[in-house]
Formats: structure tokens, C-alpha cells, sequence
């Protein structure tokens, strides 16, 4: 999120000031490091706008919680998921079997219509209420996600939380 907003102030990899300058100028409540510990700021009302995964918004909406998801024109953010073997194990065939099972069509459609999670399907067979909670939104697909370049967010998450904790959150 931060690496798309500083490049639409003008910022870019080598810079993240123009980013860092904005949520300095904000009258912030709360600054959090993981989801878990904005979920009960969120449900408090102490919280009212901020950056939290759709999925786990729409479990919120869900329980009552008022609020809503709001997609950016650019895109959502996304990230892979991914399923290993460990090399070795003793029980290489199940884990086979697990994977296996992990991808099919059927799984790919539960965890989308229980989760919300985009499945990578060409045709995936979701109810309505699936469909507008995707993360690409009710008309969308898996090309209106914006997919970060994941090495380089790597290089450059060290230094820019440095920056951050230093001129936003001290």
C-alpha cells in the first residue's frame, strides 16, 4: 500500500518521503503493525478508516460491525499462497493427496465463497453474495488486482519502516 501511494504522490522506491510527509499531516488515532491488533479498534468505533484486508472486513460486516470495503481504481493489493512438502517427510503421499485437493475446483470455490479469497479459476462457481465480495468487486476478475512486485517490496520494507517508525509513528 505504501509503495502505491508513494508513487502517486510523486515518490518512488529510491524516496519514500512524499508518503511518509502525507501520514505525517494526519491526525491519526492508532497506527497498527498486524491485522490483529486493528480488529478490535475497528469493532470499537475507535477506528474509522483504514487499510485491512477485504475478507476479514466483510467477517466483520458479517457480525454487525459497521463498515464497508472500498476498492481503490488502481487495484487491491494481492498476494499468492502457496503449499509445500517438506522434503523428507514420512508421509509424502497424503501430502500429495492434501495438495492435490488443496487446488481442485471444489476446494478453490469453498474457500472463495466462505472466505472471500479470489479463487485463480477461470469460471468459478460462487453465489452472488461471493461474487460482490471478491476482492476484484462483483464485475471484476483476477486482472483488476494490482499485483506487487513482492522483491521488490522486500528490499525496500526494512528501510521504509525505519522511516516510518521514526517520522510518523514516534
Amino acid at each position: 500500500m505504501m509503495m502505491l501511494l508513494n508513487n502517486e504522490l510523486g515518490g518512488d522506491n529510491s524516496d519514500f518521503q512524499p508518503v511518509v510527509d502525507k501520514f505525517s499531516d494526519l491526525d491519526a488515532a492508532t497506527y497498527y503493525s498486524s491485522t490483529g491488533t486493528i480488529q478490535p479498534a475497528i469493532q470499537t468505533g475507535e477506528v474509522i478508516i483504514g487499510a485491512y484486508y477485504s475478507n476479514t472486513a466483510w467477517a466483520l460486516i458479517d457480525e454487525g460491525v459497521p463498515v464497508a470495503v472500498a476498492q481503490p481504481k488502481e487495484g487491491l493489493p494481492a498476494a499468492d499462497q502457496r503449499l509445500h512438502i517438506v522434503k523428507g517427510t514420512k508421509n509424502r503421499e497424503l501430502a500429495e493427496q492434501f495438495v492435490n485437493y488443496a487446488l481442485s475446483e471444489e476446494a478453490l470455490n469453498c474457500i472463495a465463497e466462505e472466505m472471500y479469497v479470489g479463487p485463480p479459476l477461470l469460471e468459478p462457481d460462487l453465489s452472488e453474495k461471493a461474487k460482490a465480495r471478491m476482492p476484484w468487486g462483483y464485475e471484476g476478475s483476477i486482472d483488476d488486482l494490482f499485483m506487487p512486485d513482492w522483491n521488490e517490496v522486500n528490499e525496500v520494507r526494512q528501510p521504509l519502516t525505519r522511516l516510518w517508525n521514526r517520522k510518523v509513528v514516534d
